[in-house]
């Protein structure tokens, strides 16, 4: 699982996420196991929890959560970010992801997923001072 994505598209994943949270106060975090077997949306805030995601200052944090061989999806915004933006938005950003995912691969959907949120994060939640990262940017995987 830790090599689920080939090294430059992990890289090319996590120098997106640090150049939006170079410009926004939000946190953006991915992660992908295997299996699934809860609800998408019930695990995604387990891992949320458990990243210590809702430790930002205004809770901007965003998880996108991918289950692969159970193909279960999920997008998870603490309550700065999600009071704005709402269910839709998140529902519309996994729709364009999973299309991605059957036509093109993972990769283009997560780096989607990945750009939609900053562009929320930008406009809602702009840096405007020295960035301060509150959580890492890696990808993490597995059972945690």
């Amino acid at each position: 699982m830790s090599h689920f994505f080939a090294e430059h598209e992990s890289e090319a994943i996590v120098k997106a996420i640090d150049h939006i949270e170079a410009s926004t106060i939000g946190e953006l975090r991915i992660h992908i196991e295997d299996l699934c077997e809860a609800s998408p949306l019930d695990r995604a805030i387990e891992i949320f929890n458990k990243l210590g995601m809702f430790n930002t200052s205004q809770k901007t944090g965003v998880l996108i959560y991918i289950a692969t061989e159970d193909h279960k999806l999920a997008i998870i915004g603490d309550k700065g970010i999600h009071s704005i933006v709402g269910d839709n938005f998140w529902n519309h950003i996994m729709v364009e992801m999973k299309e991605k995912f059957t036509h093109e691969s993972i990769y283009a959907g997560v780096m989607y997923g990945v750009l939609e949120v900053g562009e929320k994060l930008k406009e809602h939640f702009p840096e405007v001072r020295k960035p301060e990262n509150e959580l890492s940017n890696e990808i993490s995987y597995g059972k945690i």
